[in-house]
Order: C-alpha cells, then structure tokens, then sequence
C-alpha cells in the first residue's frame, strides 16, 4: 500500500486499477466527515488533480488525486474511524 505525500490517502494498484481510501491521519485531522463530493465515472484526472472535497468538523478540503487515469468506480461507503482504514476507499481509477 502507499500514501499520499500529505498522508490523507492510501492507494493501491491491482491489475491496472488504483483503489484509494482515506487513512487514519485524515480522519484525525479533518475530524467527523459531513459531507464528501466525488468526481463522477469517466472523467479523466491527473496527478494533483481536484478528485474530491471533503466538508468536515475542523476543515473544508480539496483532495488532490496521487494517481492519474480514469475514475471507474465512486463508493459511499462510511468514513468513520469504526471502519477499517482499508474499508474506506473513495474511488477507483484506471492507471494511464
């Protein structure tokens, strides 16, 4: 697994696809996540790339994408502490 350079997100590639998710660190810096906004399937994105932003307790953040392609899968899963680090993944992209 790696991290983003700011350690906010943990990103994995399998077979061509990145998973990314949120760590721990994220969590304990934004605090209770309210609201999180997403890029839609299919659009194209590079490194440094808004892919999201995150309305929470302590911050309102723009998420810079660590990994270009194309987003193929968005989840909605919780982001809680209560989840597992490797269970809060935010979306998939496809490796260019």
């Amino acid at each position: 697994m790696n991290y983003s350079e700011d350690q906010l997100l943990w990103y994995q590639l399998d077979e061509g696809i990145y998973t990314i998710g949120l760590t721990d660190k994220a969590l304990d810096d934004w605090g209770k996540i309210e609201f999180i906004s997403l890029l839609p399937v299919g659009t194209v994105i590079a490194v440094g790339d808004s892919m999201a932003e995150v309305e929470a307790e302590k911050a309102v953040t723009d998420i810079p994408a660590p990994v270009a392609g194309e987003i193929v899968a968005v989840f909605d899963g919780p982001l809680t502490m209560e989840v597992p680090e490797k269970e809060r993944q935010l979306l998939k992209i496809k490796a260019k």
